[in-house]
């Protein structure tokens, strides 16, 4: 799961972590491509899958859209 940032520096600055900038979050303050994130495992050994989910589960990739990204790190109708 990805968690895109927005660092607000002194001097009326700022700096994002993001995969790809948005209209909102140009490239210019975007560190594209990187974004915090985290990932979970389940220990199937100790805690094993339900019978119908199979035996290995499923890996999935979670980021929000650009809507989202800019609902979530900019005040309405900000743009930088």
């Amino acid at each position: 799961m990805y968690f895109p940032t927005l660092q607000y520096c002194s001097g009326n600055t700022m700096k994002a972590w993001a995969r790809e900038s948005v209209e909102g979050l140009p490239e210019s303050v975007v560190s594209t491509g990187y974004a915090p994130s985290i990932s979970v495992r389940r220990n199937l050994t100790l805690n094993p899958l339900p019978a119908e989910c199979g035996d290995e589960g499923e890996m999935a990739e979670v980021y929000p859209d650009a809507a989202d990204i800019e609902a979530a790190l900019l005040k309405p109708g900000q743009r930088i």
